[in-house]
């Protein structure tokens, strides 16, 4: 069972995976690695923008266990790879998924208004990731700055039946405004 803790940097733990659970992977050799690569570049591999999860395999004996730890990406390095993911696939429209702008929403719920900004300010100040942070901001402004933005409507038709459309859209534009609104104040992009 795969469990986490909690790093200096404040991060809220990961939950539990399932004993079974799909995995997915880039298919380099089609090309993806490129976009892939577009918006991991190096967003998530800032030490204080990571968190660790440790896991053990239920299937094995006590006496066969084996325990990990890995760094997995925090929260605004997670936004940061999905906004250059939408991006980069919204003028493809058998690439481009609702779902991922519902995971944009999802990161922007789950996060302080103000951890998530001086997450992305920490990571627009690292040279490493200066540029590829400066380009998400501007892809969450055009994607979820307003209720009609394609990101807004995206999350919006992703989270049908479950929610009201209007709800979602209202509620990603709302968050992202808030983001924005903090990254504006205090730096200029």
């Amino acid at each position: 069972m795969i469990s986490s803790s909690r790093c200096s940097n404040g991060l809220a733990s990961l939950p539990s995976w399932p004993r079974s659970r799909p995995t997915r992977s880039a298919d380099f050799a089609t090309g993806d690695s490129e976009s892939l690569a577009n918006g991991l570049r190096h967003a998530g591999f800032r030490l204080d923008e990571q968190q660790l999860a440790s896991g053990s395999d239920p299937a094995l004996s006590k006496e066969q266990a084996r325990r990990l730890e890995i760094a997995v990406a925090g929260r605004a390095a997670l936004l940061v790879a999905k906004l250059h993911k939408l991006a980069d696939r919204r003028d493809t429209p058998d690439r481009v998924e609702d779902k991922d702008a519902l995971d944009v929403l999802r990161l922007l719920r789950a996060s302080e208004t103000e951890e998530i900004v001086g997450r992305l300010r920490a990571l627009h100040e690292d040279g490493r990731s200066a540029e590829v942070t400066a380009e998400a901001i501007e892809h969450l402004r055009m994607l979820f700055g307003t209720m009609d933005a394609a990101g807004s409507q995206m999350a919006a038709r992703a989270a049908v039946p479950l929610e009201d459309p209007a709800t979602i859209a209202a509620s990603a534009a709302t968050l992202a405004s808030d983001v924005l609104s903090g990254l504006d104040a205090q730096t200029a992009w």
